[in-house]
């Protein structure tokens, strides 16, 4: 088969780096052909494993974690980051306050 020729000229190390960094460890034979495919279709391994490694820190529950191959077939490593969640206490703030002080404490961070 095409695809499993694929998958033995690609390095098997990418993938399991890209496993070993996905949030949700489910559905790995899926998750394996969907990396051969978005490899084969132009996917930087560097790229997704980078963006998999972001995803996996921004905090979520983990049924609202798609499955790897869900996100692979979705091109998810193109995505944007999504907007750090407000910590506990800090709900009240409205969107404009809590994008100042978001802002405060990134030159807060540089400035160190």
């Amino acid at each position: 088969m095409i695809q499993d020729a694929l998958f033995r000229a690609t390095p098997n190390n990418s993938f399991n780096e890209f496993w070993s960094v996905y949030p949700r460890k489910v559905g790995k034979g899926a998750a394996r052909r969907a990396w051969v495919t978005a490899i084969k279709n132009g996917a930087e391994a560097e790229q997704v494993i980078l963006a998999a490694k972001l995803f996996a820190s921004e905090p979520r529950e983990l049924k609202f974690t798609p499955h790897p191959a869900t996100w692979l077939n979705g091109e998810r490593w193109l995505d944007e980051p999504e907007a750090p969640a407000r910590p506990k206490g800090y709900e009240w703030m409205s969107e404009e306050g809590w994008n100042a002080l978001q802002e405060e404490w990134r030159q807060f961070d540089e400035s160190e």
